[in-house]
């Protein structure tokens, strides 16, 4: 997913699903590793961290580690 106008901002829920979908190329899979403790969040939960900003920037940002093939 692109950024708006080269800066980040703050993603919603359902675009954090979509762009999880996109990441792991189904829905079934990325729904599985939201609801994972994920060691670079620190062992939480992506579907845990959602309710916050800050949150979703984190998985937001591990999810594009992922996705340029860093683990």
């Amino acid at each position: 997913m692109k950024e708006l106008s080269g800066e980040r901002h703050d993603w919603d829920v359902d675009q954090l699903f979509a762009f999880a979908k996109e990441v792991f190329g189904t829905k079934e899979k990325s729904q599985e590793w939201m609801r994972s403790e994920v060691v670079a969040l620190r062992s939480g939960r992506p579907i845990d961290m959602m309710s916050t900003p800050e949150g979703r920037k984190w998985v937001r940002d591990v999810l594009e580690k992922i996705q340029e093939g860093f683990p």
